[in-house]
């Protein structure tokens, strides 16, 4: 079952997505910022299923002097890849599903996809 309240998710590549819904990796690096401010599904790509949920809680523009800094919150290894995804996208309350939910991906989608979820926590 998934969160009632959740409206869309994110695609996160591997292995980035599992860290985000563990509650290892608390910044999502995009090229973008972000208004949302919701809690999300995670997507893994390629993988067909929602892994689990995260709150959106912020969005920024990474100074130079944070790109290392917040290494430990990002996770991202080569810190050069930080120019092209300069946002971080704060990340809380991260809920990791004991079962992947399997959905349908809209032709096209490549950030996020649209949920529609029933009262009683199903995908229709």
């Amino acid at each position: 079952m998934i969160n009632k309240k959740i409206k869309r998710a994110l695609i996160v590549k591997a292995p980035y997505a599992m860290q985000e819904v563990e509650g290892l990796k608390k910044l999502e690096c995009r090229s973008n910022g972000t208004g949302i401010r919701e809690v999300v599904g995670i997507i893994q790509a390629g993988s067909g299923t929602i892994i689990g949920e995260v709150e959106i809680w912020d969005s920024f523009k990474f100074s130079e002097k944070e790109k290392v800094e917040f290494k430990n919150l990002h996770q991202v290894e080569d810190i050069s890849l930080l120019d092209k995804w300069c946002f971080g996208w704060a990340l809380k309350n991260p809920i990791k599903y004991d079962k992947p939910i399997k959905y349908n991906h809209p032709q096209g989608a490549q950030n996020w996809v649209r949920l529609d979820i029933d009262s009683k926590g199903d995908l229709k």
